[in-house]
């Protein structure tokens, strides 16, 4: 039930942050699906208007939902900033967020509070995200994406169940997300991931302090993907790709694991040069990748600032979670990347550093009962 933000004596359960930057082509399915929400608990939306949008968005909600509060920002604090301007004005014990080219399933908050709500450790879910028109009988693929140990996105063959049952995964993309606010603590979104790795840095956090995250593949929405960050320029965008994969790298890990996964990254960035083919990707990347090692070493005391800060609030070492991520630092196109694939595989083991493929998809006789990775209902 959304309630109206004067009713004061009703505190919702949950509060949906959206933010918002001239996204009229989308805002208008995207709170109406919000609104629409098949849940009985009373729960609010936050509208965040990131910058005075002049593109009559925040116009539309203001005279089509009252019920709706709208939070006007002057500046543009970016997808990070915007959700926590919202999330200071909430009052939900749990956080709904949601980027503006969403079309939530009418039950998804529903679905998403169901999961959550069986176990205190989890601390964050999220939905299953397709593509506009796609129904809930159609989702089949069971390739997911997730980080290798280098926080690179890799393509991973999941079990049948990843399309049926709630799954726990090393990060959960916000971009529809629900977390509780008691584990997530101050902020709790860092600004300076504007895009990029801002949804696996905030997610990560909850995985240092213990906490699970879960997707739910029921929890459906159509979104229309990458249809703001691509407004941003190609060397932009590919900046801030490289500094902040970088920049998450050097806070979040352990001092011990940064040595260990050290050779590995400087032998990854000597492969990027000098590995045939891929002529085109190199020359679009290769300026904003360096752009981004300088930033790096330009800014030492934001790095220990950021690296304290996170480290201050670990519980579990990295090994507890490595194994939600993969070994894959490159494509299996070729015999020779698939001799690279074992042997980085077999370093990590090693190191002590199990990975995913640990644990399925490795034909080594693994019964899935036994799998971390397995459904949370099979605990």
């Amino acid at each position: 039930m959304l309630v109206h933000p004067s009713a004061s004596s009703e505190k919702p359960r949950v509060s949906i942050v959206i933010p918002n930057w001239n996204g009229m082509p989308f805002v208008k399915n995207c709170i109406r699906s919000a609104a629409e929400q098949i849940y009985a608990p009373p729960f609010e939306i936050i509208f965040v208007d990131n910058g005075n949008s002049r593109d009559g968005s925040r116009e539309h909600v203001e005279q089509n939902y009252p019920q709706v509060q709208v939070v006007r920002l002057p500046v543009n604090r970016k997808y990070t900033g915007g959700l926590n301007a919202g999330i200071a004005q909430s009052r939900g014990e749990f956080i709904l967020t949601v980027g503006n080219d969403n079309v939530l399933d009418k039950d998804l908050l529903r679905r998403l509070m169901e999961v959550i709500e069986k176990d205190e450790q989890i601390g964050c879910v999220g939905a299953q995200a397709c593509d506009p028109g796609t129904q809930a009988a159609q989702i089949k693929n069971r390739k997911m994406y997730t980080l290798n140990i280098l926080l690179q996105n890799t393509y991973l063959e999941m079990p049948a169940y990843w399309t049926q049952e709630p799954c726990e995964l090393f990060y959960i993309d916000t971009n529809v997300a629900l977390f509780r606010r008691s584990a997530a603590g101050p902020g709790p979104f860092d600004e300076e991931y504007h895009f990029y790795y801002d949804e696996i840095t905030f997610t990560w956090l909850f995985r240092l302090r213990g906490y699970k995250n879960v997707h739910v593949p029921a929890a459906l929405t159509q979104h229309l993907s990458n249809a703001t960050i691509s407004r941003e320029s190609q060397f932009n965008r590919y900046f801030a790709y490289h500094k902040n994969r970088l920049m998450a790298m050097f806070t979040f890990y352990q001092i011990s694991t940064l040595l260990k996964l050290f050779p590995l990254l400087l032998l990854h960035e000597i492969a990027f040069l000098f590995w045939p083919g891929g002529l085109r990707t190199k020359y679009r990347q290769f300026l904003p990748k360096l752009a981004g090692y300088l930033w790096l070493l330009t800014h030492p005391r934001v790095l220990m600032r950021k690296r304290n800060h996170v480290q201050t609030q670990r519980q579990v070492p990295d090994r507890n979670y490595c194994i939600y991520m993969s070994c894959q630092t490159t494509s299996s196109r070729n015999a020779l990347s698939r001799r690279i694939g074992q042997i980085v595989h077999a370093y990590l083991r090693m190191a002590g550093l199990p990975t995913v493929e640990d644990h399925f998809n490795s034909g080594k006789n693994l019964k899935l009962e036994n799998l971390r990775l397995s459904p949370i209902a099979r605990r």
